[in-house]
């Protein structure tokens, strides 16, 4: 399996698999200014994500957080400049329940964001299940929980520094089916995550 930045025709496709999965549509703009990567196997394109850096907006506020509630948001996050969003993961639906493959990708996705500048990395989801998932890890804090289109949506924060470590928890827990605790403990502020980036 081969991860690679695309780009032209292979963005399109990116594009289309992903809308098709998530429902939710990703701007042209939006793309041409982000890192695109997918994964390949046997030249198939089977899953990907992006990479944005932006010191405007972030997608993850935008999608993820009620727009009352943006203002307040990006006065807690301060400097975006700091910070780089994982987003528009998604993976084919014959390999989500492919261990071995799933691990792979989480694994290699996670030490790609691990050479990326920005020490904290933002991302965000609206299914529960994942959000349980991204709030297992030690490391992980969720940031901000909030109601869009009547829906629960959930922010997180990580250091950069420690979201390898992160990414090998999650990937363990699927790999080994355990139950995922039902609530989210880690709470710390975009400074306080700052700070464990730089004591690592």
């Amino acid at each position: 399996m081969k991860l690679k930045l695309i780009s032209g025709n292979e963005i399109s496709e990116f594009k289309m698999r992903y809308e098709s999965l998530s429902g939710l549509e990703i701007p042209d703009d939006f793309l041409k200014k982000s890192r695109v990567y997918g994964f390949y196997q046997n030249k198939i394109l089977i899953a990907g994500f992006v990479l944005s850096s932006s010191n405007e907006r972030l997608r993850t506020v935008e999608l993820f957080v009620a727009q009352q509630n943006h203002r307040e948001v990006y006065l807690k996050l301060s400097d975006l400049a700091l910070y780089t969003e994982v987003c528009c993961f998604w993976m084919d639906r014959k390999i989500r329940k492919k261990n071995i493959v799933n691990i792979r990708i989480w694994l290699k996705m996670a030490y790609r964001i691990r050479k990326d500048q920005n020490p904290i990395i933002i991302y965000g989801t609206q299914s529960k299940g994942l959000a349980y998932l991204y709030g297992l890890p030690k490391v992980s804090t969720l940031f901000w929980e909030d109601t869009v289109n009547e829906l629960s949506s959930y922010v997180f924060l990580v250091s950069r520094n420690e979201f390898v470590k992160g990414a090998w928890e999650m990937a363990f827990s699927k790999f080994l089916r355990k139950n995922r605790p039902k609530t989210f403990v880690n709470h710390y502020s975009p400074s306080e995550i700052i700070s464990l980036h730089r004591s690592v």
